[in-house]
């Protein structure tokens, strides 16, 4: 049984404005994705040119239990 998580990181891709973009406006554009909006999310990484973007994602106000449940839910953890 998993106790928690701290973080979870995932790579994105397929956001047409980011290939030109900062690693700050990339964070603009992973904040609007409405299926992250239950995760504080951090862009690690820019790959530019290529539209792959890693993300960290954070449990929302640290509740971990929660974020392990909203990872299940989204298919990213068995």
């Amino acid at each position: 049984m998993i106790r928690g998580i701290d973080f979870f990181t995932i790579e994105v891709y397929g956001l047409m404005q980011s290939y030109n973009a900062t690693i700050e406006e990339c964070q603009l554009l992973v904040n609007k994705i409405e299926s992250l909006k239950k995760y504080d999310l951090q862009v690690l990484n820019h790959q530019q040119d290529t539209g792959y973007i890693d993300i960290a994602l954070y449990p929302k106000n640290g509740d971990k239990r929660k974020f392990i449940k909203n990872l299940k839910d989204d298919g990213l953890i068995e």
